[in-house]
């Protein structure tokens, strides 16, 4: 089975375990300098933070809480 979620739809992608027992999943991809992403229903997004890697924001460009 494969899945793709396309660069700018409003609704941030997730995947969903439905069923009784445990799932595993093998997420391929890449993440490049340039590369921005914008989840607007949870107030998330990923920008690069200028030394080569990324950090979480909110909109407003503060800290996102991970803990």
């Amino acid at each position: 089975m494969v899945a793709g979620f396309p660069a700018g739809v409003s609704n941030g992608h997730h995947l969903m375990n439905t069923g009784d027992s445990d799932a595993s999943y093998l997420e391929i991809g890449d993440r490049i300098a340039e590369d921005e992403a914008f989840y607007p229903d949870v107030d998330l997004q990923l920008v690069a933070d200028g030394k080569g890697g990324h950090v979480f924001t909110h909109r407003d460009g503060t800290q996102y809480d991970t803990e």
